[in-house]
């Protein structure tokens, strides 16, 4: 049994691909970028794209590595590449779990995480808030993990905060995910800290908040002995030629997702604003939560969905949501009009209570 995600929007699209570009849904239940690829990243995949297409890449990705490290000031004897994030975490996390063992998961959490402890036959121990994730960690769980921003809350985990705990902890090893970091305006990165310790480890998606979750790349940052050993168990051509070169273009752009993370943050706020019931909240992610008041987050979503609008009922990353929550991911500003037409209109429908004046 796998985790339950969003992306039930390849309904619309088809399964095979045939209207994938001729669909008027709405894909609002997963957390891809709202914005292209940089221009330099477009440029490059449509010059010859046969070409592309036909060639083997390179063996080991060496130089998308010496990108990452050059973008990011980081070695690169301790980055390891993957094709996104969910391919890194299967391939490396169960070589520090064992059944039996305990995870600790920051709760809410992407759901992976637990699925694949219970997958290694692992104890999942979820604690909500930092209060109670420094309790759990007094039992030395094998493994701690963190998503930071927390998706889908978008609640940002002060960095010194994190680290303080790994230092306290140092038979624990400490897995922080950092996939949307970017949309957190000024956050510091753990990555530097990753390259020294040998129990904390950064996994960094290229996919979100590079525009490039049709691609697939990853990469994290670990202390160089620990980095040796998870290059062992890297097959090779782990990234394909286009996906790998999409993501050096990329890096070599900040300037160009910069603006549209600072873009993101003015159209998820137009989004929360124009929600007409229920409790609206968000932080720092592509999305916002809207609090339905009783347990019909699945019923919501099905409705919406008639309407071919997708958005996903959380229920299932965090064990104090209920069925009660629902995620809208921050769409095109051309979108969002009918997006929220159907979100209010399905509110509506349900006689969902009105926020409070503001």
């Amino acid at each position: 049994m796998s985790a339950f995600h969003g992306g039930r929007f390849w309904e619309a699209y088809g399964e095979r691909f045939e209207r994938v570009f001729t669909s008027n849904a709405i894909p609002a239940d997963v957390l891809d970028a709202w914005y292209p690829p940089a221009p330099g990243v477009v440029e490059a995949l449509t010059q010859d794209l046969p070409k592309l297409a036909r060639t083997s890449p390179p063996v080991d990705g060496a130089g998308l590595v010496q990108a990452i490290s050059e973008a990011r000031h980081i070695s690169a004897e301790s980055i390891c590449i993957g094709a996104g994030s969910s391919s890194l975490m299967y391939s490396v996390l169960p070589r520090y779990m064992a059944p039996g063992d305990t995870m600790l998961v920051y709760d809410p959490i992407y759901g992976e995480y637990p699925h694949l402890a219970e997958v290694c036959g692992c104890r999942v121990l979820p604690a909500a808030g930092l209060p109670r994730f420094e309790l759990g960690l007094s039992a030395n769980p094998r493994l701690a993990v963190l998503v930071n921003p927390v998706n889908p809350t978008g609640e940002h985990l002060p960095p010194d905060r994190i680290l303080g705990l790994v230092e306290a902890h140092p038979n624990t090893v400490f897995w922080v995910d950092e996939a949307y970091l970017e949309y957190a305006p000024g956050a510091r990165t753990l990555e530097p800290e990753a390259a020294t310790r040998h129990n904390l480890i950064v996994c960094k998606s290229l996919s979100k908040v590079y525009a490039l979750s049709g691609m697939r790349a990853a990469y994290l940052v670990a202390h160089p002995d620990s980095a040796i050993e998870i290059k062992r168990w890297t097959p090779p051509w782990a990234i394909g030629t286009a996906a790998q070169l999409a993501a050096v273009r990329s890096l070599e752009d900040p300037a160009y997702y910069a603006e549209r993370h600072a873009e993101t943050a003015k159209l998820r706020q137009t989004l929360a604003g124009e929600v007409r019931f229920g409790k609206v909240s968000h932080g720092c992610l592509n999305a916002v939560l809207i609090d339905l008041g009783a347990p019909i987050a699945e019923q919501f979503v099905v409705e919406a969905r008639k309407e071919g609008v997708f958005l996903r009922d959380v229920t299932s990353m965090g064990s104090t949501f209920n069925g009660r929550v629902i995620r809208i991911a921050v769409r095109p500003p051309d979108e969002i009009p009918r997006l929220l037409d159907v979100v209010n209109e399905t509110g509506k429908s349900l006689a969902i209570g009105s926020l409070a004046p503001r």
